[in-house]
């Protein structure tokens, strides 16, 4: 049944790998190359920031925007605004222009996910959907990390790498064009404020704006830091895919993990062991040497995995018809919490020292630490048996991925059961 079911979305797998590629080389790219034009790290961390604006932008008006003129239309102005924007930094190396092309960049790449994610949507199954939104999953970090293996094999300073990324996405057009099946339709649900869901779970928005500033300054400045250390552009490739590989190891068992017990004690364990991982890279005897990447994948994966744990861990406390909107909401907290997280990093790196990015992550992930630990005294645990079941979540993905995603695991547990899992009961606030 799921060898059919990949089947069937083959072409749009590869187009996404593709797109991945260049999508994961391109941030560690444009923070080398934004030192080598002299930019500083303040203004690195505010002209980065630029793509988790147009990202969130992205996944409000994308929707609305297919509705008006269509998938085919709207992917095929994306792919050129992508295409063509990274070409246009080594045009103009201007802060301004470069966090506007970083704007555009976002707003493009976010609205390429929207109608890959959709097209997936529509395509799998009720039986499928879960397992291959899981898949998706793993190409967009899996082949992520792989794109930061092309870094080495040309000079940042120079275009190739440049015109790399732009072919990367032009590629992806070629199998996902030709993908045959009908144009999708949008996935709609109702909307749900911040507010409406903090009432029901403070940890799970707390966490995701948390790790969307940790996680969106150290996938910004990591490069800047690594490079600042002295590393080579090897060594730069190694050092970013680590929190891609140390993620996709840890997701399923951590995950698992949280299923059986309070979640809340594993978004604490997590937290903490980020936040010693990261205290250890901002020890000057830790740089340098086999420690230093040891205690970085560390860092990634764990700080990585809180992410889709704070929205299983807000989903265990939302009614069932709101799984989907609180879900969609809380990946646009993460973006908003991404969008400070380079300008915050950056400027503390300018003014302390390149290790001030692990501090400040360090001091995230203690916060969320302790905040996970005050809310267990403030609610009973959730019944193993009302708890959602985890659902990986990629570091960069769109609302409708990860509605998407929960409602096929909704979808397969209902099947399996062979019966709607009820409402639950929204008093067991964490």
């Amino acid at each position: 049944m799921l060898n059919d079911a990949v089947k069937s979305v083959w072409a749009l797998f590869v187009g996404i790998a593709i797109l991945m590629v260049g999508n994961g080389l391109q941030g560690s790219l444009l923070g080398i190359r934004a030192g080598i034009e002299g930019f500083d790290t303040a203004t690195i961390g505010l002209v980065m920031s630029g793509y988790y604006l147009g990202f969130f932008f992205s996944s409000i008006i994308t929707p609305r925007l297919v509705s008006r003129v269509g998938h085919i239309r709207v992917f095929a102005a994306y792919a050129s605004l992508a295409s063509t924007s990274i070409l246009v930094h080594t045009l103009v190396p201007s802060p301004a222009v470069w966090m506007l092309l970083r704007v555009i960049t976002g707003l493009a790449i976010a609205g390429l996910y929207v109608v890959c994610e959709s097209w997936l949507n529509q395509t799998a199954t009720n039986e499928s959907r879960g397992k291959l939104f899981s898949i998706y999953m793993m190409i967009v970090s899996g082949f992520m990390a792989l794109g930061q293996f092309v870094l080495p094999l040309a000079d940042p300073a120079g275009p190739a790498l440049f015109i790399f990324v732009s072919i990367m996405v032009s590629l992806a057009l070629i199998p996902i064009a030709l993908f045959d099946t009908p144009a999708p339709s949008i996935v709609q649900f109702e909307t749900m404020s911040v507010r409406d869901i903090y009432r029901i779970s403070p940890l799970g928005v707390v966490a995701c704006f948390m790790c969307g500033i940790a996680q969106g300054g150290f996938f910004s400045l990591g490069p800047v830091f690594a490079a600042a250390v002295g590393l080579k552009t090897s060594g730069i490739a190694l050092f970013m895919s680590l929190p891609f590989v140390g993620l996709l190891l840890i997701q399923y068992p951590v995950g698992a993990l949280s299923d059986r017990i309070d979640r809340r004690r594993v978004i604490t364990l997590c937290a903490a062991v980020a936040a010693a991982a990261a205290g250890g890279l901002t020890v000057p005897a830790a740089i340098g040497g086999v420690t230093m990447f040891v205690l970085f994948v560390i860092y990634g994966a764990f700080a990585s995995v809180l992410y889709g744990l704070a929205v299983a861990h807000a989903n265990d406390h939302v009614p069932n018809e709101k799984v989907l909107p609180a879900s969609a909401m809380l990946v646009l907290t993460y973006a908003v919490g991404s969008f400070f997280g380079p300008i915050v990093g950056g400027y503390g790196m300018s003014v302390m020292g390149p290790q001030t990015l692990f501090l400040i992550g360090a001091v995230i992930h203690v916060a969320v630490a302790i905040f996970a630990l005050y809310r267990m005294t403030r609610r009973p645990t959730v019944p193993e048996g009302e708890r959602t079941e985890y659902v990986p979540i990629a570091i960069r993905t769109t609302p409708i991925a990860a509605a998407a995603a929960i409602e096929g695991a909704y979808e397969a547990a209902e099947l399996a059961d062979g019966a709607d899992a009820g409402t639950k009961n929204p008093e067991h606030a964490d």
